[in-house]
């Protein structure tokens, strides 16, 4: 995911970072902030990082989508393949996991609802 991510930056001709430097401090720089942002977005899912200088919005749709359904998966596995005295109840587990993604999805529409309209494509376009 991280390889597709900087090889993505790269094709796009915007992998160093916006640094006044040259060379390998800039590259050096340029791998360090892109791989912290990477993961910052992997697991919280910072919204203002979806801009173009960061993850851009497509980037930022397919983590979204591939922590949600790396989510499910998870959950799939651990209930069907885990066998341990300390497992968890697979009916608690799915219900904590699709009140979380309900969580998600209502707080996603409610900005939706509530932004302007011509900010709305900078959640899928490849700027």
């Amino acid at each position: 995911d991280m390889g597709l991510f900087f090889l993505f930056k790269i094709m796009r001709k915007d992998f160093f970072y916006f640094v006044n430097m040259r060379g390998f401090v800039r590259l050096l720089i340029s791998i360090v902030e892109r791989f912290v942002i990477k993961v910052m977005v992997d697991f919280t899912m910072l919204i203002h990082l979806r801009g173009s200088c960061e993850m851009g919005g497509f980037w930022f749709l397919v983590t979204l989508l591939l922590s949600m359904t790396g989510s499910f998966a998870s959950a799939y596995l651990y209930s069907n393949h885990y066998e341990d005295d300390d497992k968890l109840d697979t009916e608690s587990l799915q219900a904590v996991l699709g009140s979380l993604s309900a969580i998600w999805v209502l707080s996603a529409l409610s900005l939706v609802l509530v932004m302007d309209r011509k900010y709305l494509s900078t959640f899928y376009n490849f700027d």
